[in-house]
């Protein structure tokens, strides 16, 4: 069985975390497939701020990857480096 697979950047129409399936939009098509994302489901609460990868077998998506976009971690971790806790006795 020859394997033609490629990942490709789609645009995300919906993210449903109910049943982990990411709707998207690439080159016309529009389609729904299961996602991978290594975080709490409430962390997706804004598709906005992720970016989505499909992997292909033949122009049929399998599964998509999510991560977050590049911009937003670095405010993410700007935020974290400015954050000091103490305890006071």
């Amino acid at each position: 069985m020859k394997m033609n697979t490629t990942v490709e950047p789609v645009d995300i129409i919906k993210l449903n975390v109910d049943n982990s399936t990411l709707s998207f939009r690439r080159n016309g098509l529009t389609a729904t497939v299961k996602y991978l994302y290594y975080g709490t489901r409430s962390d997706l609460t804004s598709s906005s701020a992720y970016n989505a990868y499909v992997i292909f077998n033949n122009n049929t998506p399998l599964i998509a990857l999510i991560t977050i976009k590049n911009d937003l971690a670095k405010m993410i971790e700007q935020r974290n480096n400015n954050f000091f806790c103490g305890i006071v006795s």
